[in-house]
């Protein structure tokens, strides 16, 4: 038996009280929206930050994550030879934002998480 179905059979004020089985009722689809919810989905989705990085004198656009985006900078810096800056940035966001993103430019991809830079006009444009 369910802990719902156990509450209702202890402590049930009898068949006239309709609040009572409205509430039960109620509880009882959310018990079940809960059982047909993906796993990920009933735990809280973790958020973050979307950047843009490029260079200073232009090329490719990096799209990442990252909770603290100034050392995630610091850190793409070591690896680069050239200057980058974040061009810009979407805060506290869902953790998925960055995969619909990657998705959403798959056709300009050049390498891992590296893109044209033909999409930074239509990321200013759209988060401005």
């Amino acid at each position: 038996m369910n802990e719902l179905a156990t509450i209702s059979a202890e402590n049930s004020p009898g068949e006239s009280s309709a609040a009572y089985k409205r509430i039960f009722s109620l509880l009882e689809d959310v018990r079940k929206d809960l059982e047909h919810m993906p796993k990920r989905t009933r735990r809280q989705v973790k958020r973050t930050n979307i950047y843009f990085a490029q260079g200073v004198n232009g090329g490719p656009v990096k799209i990442g994550a990252a909770r603290d985006v100034e050392n995630r900078l610091q850190e793409l810096q070591v690896g680069s030879p050239i200057i980058l800056r974040v061009m810009k940035q979407i805060t506290n966001v869902d953790m998925f934002a960055e995969g619909k993103l990657h998705k959403k430019y798959a056709d300009y991809r050049l390498h891992g998480e590296w893109f044209d830079e033909c999409i930074l006009q239509d990321v200013l444009e759209v988060l401005s």
